[in-house]
């Protein structure tokens, strides 16, 4: 993450508290995308299936500044406050933006133009969210995607937190070592929003512990055929939430 100039905060948020807390960001989060059937609608949403790879395209560019402004001004990421740093966590976190800015600003400003530099590292942010996001995108907002109830009068929702991570995310070709590494281990996300800290090399090894353990409690486990299917159920999820309120 070094590389994309997000670091330390990653840690912290994306990887603990997202990972725990999701649902509350699907429902609180931005405008631009309906991601959950209980979120509020607003008319253009019913072409966010078509605008998809264009918000997508985005992202990367947004990541340089989410960590900063989540710490700084706004001292929340989505619904998760955030407490103080600590100096070697800082430390880390500025020495993350030195390194980006070094490797993609000042080092090709010897070598060619700037205007050739903005172009190519725009470029190089678009080809990455677009991977990025087709990665990942679909393991969590899919056809059939089961969402958390909605919390009670103590902030509190009656579904096992282990169970709702299960049944809220999607695989795809879960065992494969080779989607594995190609998409950084999203194919595997059930598993890991289960254990976030296991590195997603060793994903695949888990998948058959879990899909009998999930059989054997009638815990519902998505699993598609592929990431075209992947791909596929994402892009008419968004067509759906996008279409109108839903009555629940």
């Amino acid at each position: 993450m070094i590389i994309f100039g997000h670091v330390r905060i990653y840690v912290r948020i994306y990887l603990i508290c997202l990972h725990t807390f999701q649902y509350k960001d699907l429902l609180k989060g931005g405008t631009w995308l309906r991601l959950h059937e209980r979120k509020k609608w607003y008319i253009h949403h019913t072409i966010q299936h078509i605008l998809v790879p264009l918000l997508y395209s985005l992202y990367m560019i947004g990541l340089r500044f989410d960590d900063i402004l989540s710490l700084i001004t706004f001292k929340y990421a989505g619904t998760i406050s955030i407490n103080p740093l600590t100096r070697e966590q800082w430390t880390m976190l500025l020495f993350g933006k030195v390194v980006w800015i070094t490797m993609r600003i000042i080092i090709p400003l010897y070598i060619m133009p700037w205007h050739t530099m903005v172009w190519l590292t725009l470029l190089s942010d678009f080809v990455t969210s677009v991977l990025f996001m087709i990665a990942i995108a679909p393991s969590h907002c899919n056809e059939n995607t089961i969402y958390a109830p909605e919390a009670d009068a103590n902030n509190s929702i009656s579904r096992d937190w282990a169970e709702l991570q299960v049944e809220s995310s999607f695989d795809y070709c879960p065992e494969s070592m080779f989607w594995t590494i190609m998409s950084g281990g999203s194919n595997n996300q059930v598993s890991h929003h289960l254990f976030p800290g296991i590195a997603s090399t060793n994903l695949p090894k888990i998948v058959p512990i879990l899909r009998e353990t999930c059989k054997e409690f009638g815990v519902q486990y998505h699993c598609l055929a592929s990431p075209l299917a992947a791909a596929y159920g994402h892009i008419s999820q968004l067509h759906w939430l996008g279409s109108g309120p839903k009555k629940l």
